[in-house]
């Protein structure tokens, strides 16, 4: 019975003993689950081995897709980095102020006692591409440059008033103007929509008369590019927003691929 009994204590002191090594080495689990520790995991003084899950969480992929998802947005990144034409946005000329928010970006300039701002936002501004690759060219050969043309609208507001005239503009897929002369220049970009609205308001009024320009007298439209280029906003002005707005998308979507890497390395 006294044997008995020193044998039960015995192993006793034996697992309490085998609780404190488990406790205090970071690296007993790792043997007693038949696994070979790591030998870059650093040893915690504490000895909690709990306390390096993250470290060593973080050198191990749950899914597998992960890391060759990674690497593939790495290589894109340098990539486009390779082709980016503007480092810095540049800049439009006539004396206009330029403010982005994210993807949206407004410019303003003041004549004459007029405010007149242009407002556009780059997200979906890059018109889809449905042009086969000729026979025995390669997909990925000659890849045509993407260019960002945005809707925008323009708002001329005088001091003296209380509304704000409002043209929402485009540009048009075959960049034909509403002039019948072939001689003259074609307009790159055309009024879609006018309307009147109360100036100062954050929200536009749905109740206010919109005119659409499909239906518009030729003559009446002439007059209205006539008082946009009067202000500033003629071909000149469209192209340079054409730049603007490509290197501007480019350097978002640079700025979405670096997001998107750290988000799918983040464990």
């Amino acid at each position: 019975m006294v044997l008995f009994v020193q044998l039960c204590l015995n192993l006793f002191i034996d697992c309490l003993l085998l609780l404190f090594v488990l406790y205090f080495n970071s690296f007993t689990p790792c043997f007693l689950l038949g696994l070979a520790p790591n030998p870059n995991w650093p040893r915690v003084p504490s000895g909690r081995w709990w306390r390096d899950t993250k470290i060593a969480r973080s050198q191990v992929w749950f899914f597998a897709g992960d890391k060759a998802f990674a690497e593939f947005l790495m290589d894109e990144i340098k990539e486009e980095k390779k082709i980016q034409k503007h480092k810095s946005l540049p800049k439009m000329s006539g004396g206009w102020e330029l403010d982005i928010q994210g993807t949206e970006a407004k410019l303003a300039r003041k004549v004459a006692g007029e405010t007149i701002t242009v407002s556009f936002n780059i997200n979906n501004s890059i018109p889809p591409s449905f042009d086969e690759a000729p026979e025995g060219q390669k997909p990925d050969e000659q890849e045509p440059d993407l260019t960002s043309t945005p809707n925008f609208v323009v708002e001329v507001t005088k001091d003296d008033t209380k509304q704000t005239l409002v043209l929402d503009c485009h540009y048009p897929e075959d960049e034909v103007g509403h002039g019948e002369a072939e001689e003259e220049e074609s307009d790159i970009f055309s009024i879609r929509e006018v309307s009147f609205q109360p100036t100062g308001e954050s929200e536009w009024r749905e109740n206010s008369y919109t005119l659409n320009t499909d239906s518009l007298d030729w003559a009446l439209y002439d007059h209205l590019m006539d008082f946009l280029a009067d202000r500033g906003v003629d071909n000149t002005f469209a192209d340079e927003l054409v730049d603007l707005s490509t290197a501007l998308e480019h350097q978002e979507y640079i700025r979405f691929l670096e997001e998107l890497k750290r988000f799918v390395k983040c464990q």
